[in-house]
């Protein structure tokens, strides 16, 4: 496979998030193993054979070749990150309720995040529906296809 050589550079300082981004996963499938599996085995057969591999790759090198120009440059990189540090700052300011620069166990036990966001109709559980209807809200607010 061709080297980058711009990317290079960028890949040592953010290790976590280039070896992410060049497989295709979000913060979630990192943060849950089997989901990253299952993301990358396309076709459900328990394996991830070298097309699949092959495939998110691709698709990462278009999510960050932002301008689309054929090339990833640091700057495409940079921005990427400077956006997750934003969500998480924003995440964490939603969460510290009384603003101490803290986030408490109450704090963290009473910020519902993810699981109220995608509980539409209220009922303390979660369908497929309600997390694919979240996904999709989330994906076109970062202006991505779902």
């Amino acid at each position: 496979m061709p080297r980058i050589p711009r990317l290079q550079p960028a890949l040592r300082r953010t290790p976590l998030l280039a070896a992410a981004a060049l497989l295709g996963l979000s913060s979630v499938a990192l943060a849950q193993p089997g989901a990253m599996f299952d993301k990358l085995d396309r076709n459900g057969d328990g394996a991830i054979s070298s097309e699949e591999a092959a495939a998110a790759r691709a698709k990462a090198f278009e999510r960050l070749d932002s301008d689309g120009d054929g090339v990833i440059t640091r700057a495409e990189i940079d921005a990427r990150r400077d956006l997750a540090q934003q969500r998480g700052e924003m995440m964490f300011s939603k969460a510290d309720a009384n603003s101490d620069g803290q986030i408490s166990r109450d704090e963290f036990m009473a910020h519902g995040g993810m699981m109220q966001r995608a509980d539409s109709d209220g009922d303390g559980r979660v369908t497929r529906e309600e997390a694919d209807a979240l996904r999709a809200r989330m994906q076109s607010q970062r202006g991505q296809q779902p």
